[in-house]
């Protein structure tokens, strides 16, 4: 498989971004890396996954404004169940910008 040769080789994983972008790609350069498959979960238009990597990277804030953006309805309690094992801090951060609707418009239901 080539992205895995790609990998192999750490000089070369520039080069992972030019393949075709797809779920299975980044599942596999996810293992390796958390920076390219945002990008590419991106580009292949993999919402879900966008809004994991925006969690697991700590960019909590871009989550709602990305979801608003592309008309995704997140699973809240998910969502912060998934940053919570990830990012601790993140989550309380995250939960407290909900509380205050921090957001602009997200209706969180108390």
């Amino acid at each position: 498989m080539m992205s895995l040769t790609i990998l192999a080789d750490n000089k070369q994983s520039h080069s992972i971004c030019k393949l075709t972008c797809s779920k299975e790609l980044c599942d596999v350069v996810r293992l390796h890396n958390m920076t390219c498959p945002l990008s590419i979960y991106l580009k292949a238009n993999v919402l879900n996954k966008v809004i994991a990597c925006f969690a697991e990277t700590g960019q909590s804030e871009k989550i709602v404004l990305y979801s608003k953006k592309v008309g995704y309805t997140l699973d809240y309690v998910g969502l912060l169940q998934h940053i919570m094992r990830t990012n601790p801090d993140k989550c309380t951060e995250f939960a407290t910008q909900l509380a205050n609707n921090s957001f602009g418009g997200c209706q969180v239901s108390r």
